[in-house]
Protein backbone atom coordinates (compact mmCIF):
# COMPACT_ATOMS: atom_id res chain seq x y z
CA UNK A 1 0.00 0.00 0.00
CA UNK A 2 2.79 2.40 0.41
CA UNK A 3 2.46 2.89 3.97
CA UNK A 4 5.73 2.94 5.40
CA UNK A 5 5.60 4.56 9.02
CA UNK A 6 2.67 5.67 10.12
CA UNK A 7 4.07 6.73 13.71
CA UNK A 8 2.22 6.29 17.27
CA UNK A 9 -1.39 5.64 15.82
CA UNK A 10 -4.51 5.89 17.53
CA UNK A 11 -7.46 6.99 15.39
CA UNK A 12 -7.49 6.25 11.77
CA UNK A 13 -10.14 5.48 8.85
CA UNK A 14 -10.61 4.55 5.72
CA UNK A 15 -12.33 7.74 3.54
CA UNK A 16 -12.46 9.26 0.17
CA UNK A 17 -11.13 12.23 0.62
CA UNK A 18 -11.02 13.81 -2.83
CA UNK A 19 -14.43 12.08 -4.23
CA UNK A 20 -12.09 9.98 -7.28
CA UNK A 21 -13.71 6.50 -5.88
CA UNK A 22 -10.90 5.36 -4.21
CA UNK A 23 -10.40 4.56 -0.61
CA UNK A 24 -7.54 7.00 0.91
CA UNK A 25 -6.32 6.81 4.68
CA UNK A 26 -6.23 9.54 7.31
CA UNK A 27 -4.50 8.85 10.98
CA UNK A 28 -3.83 10.83 13.83
CA UNK A 29 -0.70 10.26 16.00
CA UNK A 30 1.96 11.25 19.23
CA UNK A 31 2.41 10.18 22.66
CA UNK A 32 3.86 11.65 25.41
CA UNK A 33 5.13 9.30 28.35
CA UNK A 34 7.44 9.10 30.49
CA UNK A 35 9.88 7.34 28.83
CA UNK A 36 9.78 9.16 25.19
CA UNK A 37 12.12 11.62 24.51
CA UNK A 38 13.35 14.30 21.97
CA UNK A 39 15.11 11.11 20.41
CA UNK A 40 12.41 9.45 19.75
CA UNK A 41 10.01 12.44 18.64
CA UNK A 42 6.99 10.37 19.66
CA UNK A 43 5.49 13.47 20.93
CA UNK A 44 5.91 15.37 17.80
CA UNK A 45 4.60 13.23 15.18
CA UNK A 46 1.62 14.82 13.00
CA UNK A 47 -1.41 13.36 11.20
CA UNK A 48 -1.21 11.51 8.14
CA UNK A 49 -3.79 11.53 5.29
CA UNK A 50 -2.21 9.20 2.53
CA UNK A 51 -4.09 9.39 -0.83
CA UNK A 52 -4.93 5.82 -2.65
CA UNK A 53 -3.32 6.96 -6.54
CA UNK A 54 -6.21 5.03 -7.73
CA UNK A 55 -6.09 2.22 -11.18
CA UNK A 56 -2.99 1.71 -12.43
CA UNK A 57 -0.92 1.82 -8.70
CA UNK A 58 -1.66 -1.51 -7.71
CA UNK A 59 -3.32 -0.15 -4.60
CA UNK A 60 -0.46 2.49 -3.94
CA UNK A 61 -0.36 5.80 -1.82
CA UNK A 62 1.23 8.78 -1.62
CA UNK A 63 1.38 10.67 1.94
CA UNK A 64 -0.37 14.13 1.47
CA UNK A 65 -0.94 15.62 4.73
CA UNK A 66 1.70 18.37 4.66
CA UNK A 67 0.69 19.98 1.96
CA UNK A 68 -2.93 19.40 2.86
CA UNK A 69 -2.37 21.64 5.92
CA UNK A 70 -3.30 18.37 8.37
CA UNK A 71 -0.08 18.76 10.03
CA UNK A 72 -1.21 19.31 13.64
CA UNK A 73 1.45 17.76 16.31
CA UNK A 74 -0.70 18.00 19.33
CA UNK A 75 -1.18 14.45 19.95
CA UNK A 76 -4.68 13.08 18.00
CA UNK A 77 -6.47 10.55 20.12
CA UNK A 78 -9.58 10.14 18.20
CA UNK A 79 -10.77 10.86 14.42
CA UNK A 80 -14.30 11.18 12.96
CA UNK A 81 -14.33 11.09 9.47
CA UNK A 82 -18.14 12.80 8.77
CA UNK A 83 -19.31 15.41 5.99
CA UNK A 84 -20.61 18.06 8.60
CA UNK A 85 -21.03 20.78 6.20
CA UNK A 86 -22.84 18.51 3.69
CA UNK A 87 -21.20 19.44 0.77
CA UNK A 88 -20.71 15.73 -0.56
CA UNK A 89 -16.92 15.34 0.80
CA UNK A 90 -15.53 14.06 3.95
CA UNK A 91 -14.12 16.52 6.76
CA UNK A 92 -12.51 15.19 9.78
CA UNK A 93 -12.97 15.77 13.55
CA UNK A 94 -9.72 14.90 15.39
CA UNK A 95 -9.85 15.13 19.25
CA UNK A 96 -6.70 15.76 21.00
CA UNK A 97 -4.71 14.96 24.18
CA UNK A 98 -2.96 18.09 23.80
CA UNK A 99 -5.30 21.22 22.68
CA UNK A 100 -8.68 21.31 21.66
CA UNK A 101 -10.20 19.50 19.36
CA UNK A 102 -9.77 20.44 15.73
CA UNK A 103 -12.13 20.14 12.75
CA UNK A 104 -11.02 19.99 9.02
CA UNK A 105 -13.19 21.22 6.44
CA UNK A 106 -12.45 19.68 3.22
CA UNK A 107 -12.80 22.49 0.85
CA UNK A 108 -11.72 20.45 -2.41
CA UNK A 109 -12.75 17.01 -3.85
CA UNK A 110 -13.13 16.06 -7.51
CA UNK A 111 -15.24 17.44 -9.89
CA UNK A 112 -16.78 13.76 -10.52
CA UNK A 113 -18.43 13.50 -7.30
CA UNK A 114 -18.81 10.21 -6.24
CA UNK A 115 -21.54 10.83 -4.07
CA UNK A 116 -25.49 11.08 -3.53
CA UNK A 117 -27.95 12.89 -0.63
CA UNK A 118 -31.23 11.04 0.07
CA UNK A 119 -33.83 13.18 2.11
CA UNK A 120 -36.23 10.77 3.59
CA UNK A 121 -39.72 11.67 3.46
CA UNK A 122 -41.32 9.10 5.71
CA UNK A 123 -42.07 9.16 8.92
CA UNK A 124 -42.39 5.98 11.60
Amino acid sequence: VGVADGGWGWGGAFLDFNNDGYQDIVMTNGIDLPTTTTDDHFNLQRMRLWKNLGAGFNGKTKEVSQELGMNSTKQGRGLLKWDFDDDGDMDVVVCNNVGPAEIYENLGGNEVNFWIKVKVMHRW
